[in-house]
């Protein structure tokens, strides 16, 4: 799939799936999440913690919607039942 192509199936994920755009948020809310901490220059344990937590449900929503932009290309469909 070129770069235009995959361009193309997200924007057509984003008119039609409001599971992709609520991933996409979520994405982009976890990825300022993770800026914040980051940020800090000491972390505790808790922060550590919560890092973690923050960087595995990232890459779980940022999985889902690589999945959905592969399962919209091959079937050439961008409407996807989810669940």
């Amino acid at each position: 799939m070129t770069m235009n192509e995959e361009k193309h199936i997200v924007e057509a994920l984003r008119k039609e799936s409001y599971h992709f755009r609520s991933l996409e948020k979520t994405h982009l809310e976890l990825e300022a999440s993770l800026d914040g901490i980051n940020k800090r220059k000491i972390l505790s344990a808790e922060d550590e913690l919560q890092k973690k937590k923050v960087q595995k449900e990232k890459l779980a929503a940022k999985d889902t919607m690589v999945q959905m932009i592969r399962d919209a290309s091959l079937t050439g469909k961008t409407k996807l039942r989810v669940g």
